[in-house]
């Protein structure tokens, strides 16, 4: 699909500006003509809508998706369709992603860890609505010029494919008898590559593969290949975290990345209360008497609580 030009009309949003591309469509900087408000528009590829089941489940998911309201989770205006596309249009974020962040090397563990709650207080609002994010990843988790951390991207653009198809490097999409399956492979869990039913717990894989990167500087999974990707994953990570993480923290990641799922924390709530104690555990500033559902984090570039890392 050739890019949208500055001024095309969108339904009733009027593009700005490019901003990125993936394998799931082109996201926009727009203009809400009704409102007079900045929004991000995301085109989705005709791939996602090859027949009309795929369209009454994107539908279907965009309703649920729009009702999850979350500090940490991008909010969803609205989803249209004109003659030639279909569209989403969300909340447009001053900021940058965790990605951009994480090229400029490993986060200090604190802050590591804020980010891992916030991330965690969001899939944890998906959860309680019957949704799995499905793809939690440092490209898909934007750090706000205000302080605070969204998770992006629902997993709505699902298509149907014939068989499995990497896009856009290493985002792949399957479908198979059990489930249609869409992710990031480096971030996916065992059972979405066995092609096994999956539930919130490959979500809390993924944090701790986020997790297990903000603290490494590097990411759990570094192949060159889909195939080489697939066979780590399905095998025993072998990995270290640098001394200056403390061993409370390296067991959290640890169990966020159990193979099986009953071996992992069985909620986004278990996860959290173990990424708060450790917070807190390291510091030597008193906690709150009633721990907030979200966490701003403020700032970005040096969150540390106290003079340790």
């Amino acid at each position: 699909m050739a890019e949208l030009a500055p001024g095309t009309r969108v339904g009733p949003y009027e593009i700005v500006e490019f901003i990125a591309a993936g394998g799931m469509g082109e996201v926009y900087r727009g203009n809400d003509t009704r409102l007079g408000r900045s929004v991000a528009i995301k085109i989705l590829p005709e791939s996602a809508f090859s027949n009309e089941d795929s369209i009454r489940r994107f539908e279907r998911e965009a309703r649920v998706a729009a009702a999850v309201s979350h500090p940490n989770l991008v909010s969803i205006y609205d989803v249209g369709k004109t003659d030639d596309l279909r569209y989403i249009v969300m909340d447009f974020l001053e900021g940058s992603t965790l990605r951009e962040r994480l090229n400029t090397g490993p986060l200090q563990w604190r802050e590591a860890v804020n980010v891992a709650i916030a991330v965690t207080d969001g899939v944890s609002a998906m959860h309680a609505k019957g949704l799995v994010h499905r793809d939690v990843k440092p490209e898909n988790i934007i750090l706000t010029t205000d302080g605070w951390v969204k998770l992006l991207d629902f997993g709505l653009a699902r298509s149907r494919l014939p068989t499995a198809e990497v896009v856009d490097g290493p985002t792949v999409e399957m479908l198979t008898q059990k489930s249609y399956i869409i992710g990031t492979v480096a971030y996916m869990s065992p059972e979405q590559v066995r092609e096994q039913d999956i539930d919130g717990r490959t979500d809390l894989y993924a944090v701790g593969c986020v997790l297990y990167e903000m603290l490494a500087g590097r990411p759990l999974i570094d192949a060159s290949t889909f195939a080489d990707m697939i066979a780590s994953i399905l095998s025993t990570h072998r990995w270290t975290l640098p001394p200056v993480v403390p061993a409370q923290l390296t067991n959290v990641v640890k169990k966020c990345l159990e193979r099986e799922p009953e071996r992992r924390y069985q909620s986004a709530a278990d996860l959290r209360a173990a990424l708060r104690l450790t917070h807190e555990s390291g510091s030597a500033i008193a906690p709150p008497a009633e721990v907030p559902r979200s966490i701003a984090v403020l700032p970005f570039a040096n969150l540390s609580l106290d003079k340790e890392n």
